[in-house]
């Protein structure tokens, strides 16, 4: 089984091994990249189709993709950096 990538939308991987294992269909490897690759990790290591539909219906979205983990989980190290150090430098632009 080949699984593709695409973000979130590859979690539509865990139905098509749902109807794969509703049909008795074996699956002798999986290959699989980006989402498509985690997706296809976690069911080799034995996570049936539920606990990775429950496993993709517990990720917070927004701290998933935010640029910057929350403050709570940061060092004190990295807390105090972000108190003396209030205004951030500018990243470089990708567009010239």
């Amino acid at each position: 089984m080949v699984l593709s990538g695409d973000g979130a939308l590859g979690f539509a991987h865990i139905g098509v091994i749902r109807a794969l294992e509703a049909r008795n269909i074996k699956i002798h490897a999986v290959t699989g990249t980006s989402m498509g690759a985690i997706v296809g990790a976690l069911y080799v290591t034995g996570k049936t189709p539920n606990e990775l539909e429950a496993m993709a219906m517990g990720i917070d979205w927004n701290e998933a993709f935010s640029d910057e983990p929350a403050r709570d989980r940061l060092s004190y190290r990295r807390k105090q950096d972000s108190r003396d150090y209030l205004v951030k430098p500018r990243q470089p632009s990708m567009v010239a």
